[in-house]
């Protein structure tokens, strides 16, 4: 699973979702697993949020080689402007990025899935969430 760049993070949830999907296709109609379909809706419900703060990350990269792009005769001040924009990001991914996704991981081993899908669907995206914040670590060195 490739996780280096911002659009490979969001291929990565985008997959997640639209197996959520699936999955709350199966369960919907189920009267006997109605908490499989509720943590369902709790996982994608984070799944969501996740993405929208990697699109905002992404947003993040664009800007910074939207920046890096411009000529200017002062390469000094473009740095600076730059150097602050890198560390909003960092702050961004720190404090919002990585923390929704530990508390999805938290919340995610709270619900139990009793459905052999449900099962199969939970482990994954506790696999592939791990592997996304141990990626964001590294990358970020923190």
């Amino acid at each position: 699973m490739k996780l280096d760049s911002a659009t490979d993070r969001l291929k990565v949830i985008d997959g997640l979702i639209k197996k959520s999907f699936k999955l709350d296709e199966l369960l919907l109609h189920d009267k006997e697993n109605t908490d499989d379909w509720v943590a369902n809706m709790e996982i994608l419900k984070h799944l969501f949020s996740i993405n929208d703060f990697i699109l905002t990350e992404k947003i993040f990269f664009d800007t910074l080689d939207e920046m890096g792009s411009v000529r200017t005769r002062n390469v000094e001040e473009k740095e600076i402007y730059m150097e602050i924009v890198s560390e909003n990001m960092e702050h961004f991914v720190d404090t919002l990025l990585l923390n929704e996704i530990e508390s999805s991981l938290d919340e995610l081993n709270s619900w139990q899935f009793k459905t052999e899908a449900g099962q199969k669907f939970h482990k994954e995206v506790g696999k592939k969430l791990d592997l996304l914040m141990k990626k964001y670590l590294d990358i970020y060195n923190m």
